[in-house]
Formats: C-alpha cells, structure tokens, sequence
C-alpha cells in the first residue's frame, strides 16, 4: 500500500478537481522529469479494482437494446424480438449456441456495461462510521415524530411494504431508482434519458451528495433502463 500512496493522492485529487485523462498524464510525464514516479490512470484503476472488488461486468445485448443475452437468453445467437444477430461474424440462420465457450471467440454487436450495486454497499458497511449511518430508517422508528413526515421511511407507500414485512431489518437497503426524458434542444425529437439510483438508508444530507450515487448514466434511449431492469432480474439476488 505505501508505494501506492502518492499515486492514490494524485488520482484523488484528479477526481475531485475533475482533470482529464489527457492533463493528468501529461502532469505525469513533468512529475518524472523531477524523479517523482506516478503510476499510470490504467495501473491505479486496476489496482483500486483488486483493492475494492469493484469491476464493471459487461452483457452481450441485441443491438437494437430489445434485450440481453443472459439468463434464457445467454445462449441465443439472435435477439427474439427484432431476430438481429448477435454476433458480427456469425450466420444467423444456424440454431442457438450449445455453451459459452462457442461464442468465445466472436465479436458482439453491443454489449451493455453493469457495475454491480453490492460490492458499493459493502463498502458502505466496512466503514465504521457509514455502517451506523446506513442504519438511519431505525433512529426514525426509535424515536417518535407526530409533527407531519420527517422523511420518505414515513411516507404512506413505505409504510405498506413494512407492514407486509420488508425493511423491518436495520440492515436492510432501500434503493431508490429515477428516470425521465429531456430533450436536449428545441425542436429536437432527440433525448436524453439519465438514470440514477439513490441509497435512501442513508440520511437525507448525505444520500443526494454525487459521491454517493449507486448509478450516474446518461443514453439516448429509453430502453436503457430495461436493460438495467433485466440485468437485475437475472442478477438477483446478487445485484
């Protein structure tokens, strides 16, 4: 860890001030003129994902994002709904694929990129501090409140899932899942879709800051967000 520590604090101050990957390599290159090492963007990556468990899991999907080929449909050569292929090099009228290992070595058409949401949490919950904080909807039940609604945990709909049995555990997490189209100029047909998950265990000062958004992404489709939904499906309860 110690000859990581001055690549790590460059990194961290790259992602706060928001530098580019063009200025930071290029504020590496003076740093080594002056005998000072930082390891590169592609090394630090690479590290802090060993270090944190944190890896961006990539699913084939049709290429008009009908769908993705996990799941039933993880050996289908063609999506079943606009019957596209899969594949750039593959012949579409031959039958579905036997195991994982035929398709190997053939090049998708899209592929859609998902970071799990546990391995985030987890890292939540090895803090210390953040670990009573994620336990924040019990110091609402804990202490009582008869002046209108202090938070979301009050609120009519969550109240119906806890009676019926969710959230009763401290540990549990509610996620809270947004989307909407915007379109970007006037007069245009063209959106954008941003799609954001909130962690709502969290108190509300901090589960709104950017730095604890579970899912920050932006697409020009709708559909975007069922593939989202669909890996959930297929993921759970391991999302």
């Amino acid at each position: 860890m110690s000859e990581w520590t001055e690549t790590l604090r460059y990194f961290s101050w790259k992602i706060k001030s928001n530098t580019s990957d063009i200025a930071y390599n290029a504020l590496r290159n003076e740093l080594e003129k002056s005998g000072r090492k930082i390891e590169s963007l592609k090394a630090t990556r690479n590290y802090l994902e060993g270090l944190l468990s944190l890896h961006i899991q990539e699913y084939h999907r049709c290429v008009n994002n009908c769908l993705i080929f996990a799941g039933d449909d993880l050996l289908k050569r063609n999506c079943r709904f606009c019957e596209v292929s899969r594949f750039f090099e593959d012949d579409p009228a031959i039958a579905d694929f036997d195991d994982s290992l035929s398709y190997s070595q053939l090049t998708p058409r899209a592929v859609y990129s998902y970071m799990p949401l546990i391995p985030r949490l987890k890292l939540l919950y090895a803090n210390p501090e953040y670990a009573k904080k994620m336990r924040y909807p019990k110091t609402l039940r804990d202490t009582q409140w008869e002046d209108g609604i202090r938070d979301v945990w009050e609120g009519r709909a969550m109240k119906h899932w806890m009676n019926k049995g969710y959230f009763n555990d401290e540990r549990a997490v509610a996620l809270h899942f947004s989307t909407d189209g915007v379109q970007l100029f006037r007069n245009s047909t063209q959106e954008a879709w941003p799609f954001l998950v909130l962690n709502i265990n969290l108190p509300p000062k901090e589960r709104y800051h950017p730095c604890f958004h579970l899912l920050y992404l932006l697409d020009t489709t709708p559909k975007t967000s069922y593939l989202w939904g669909c890996v959930l499906d297929h993921r759970s309860p391991k999302i």
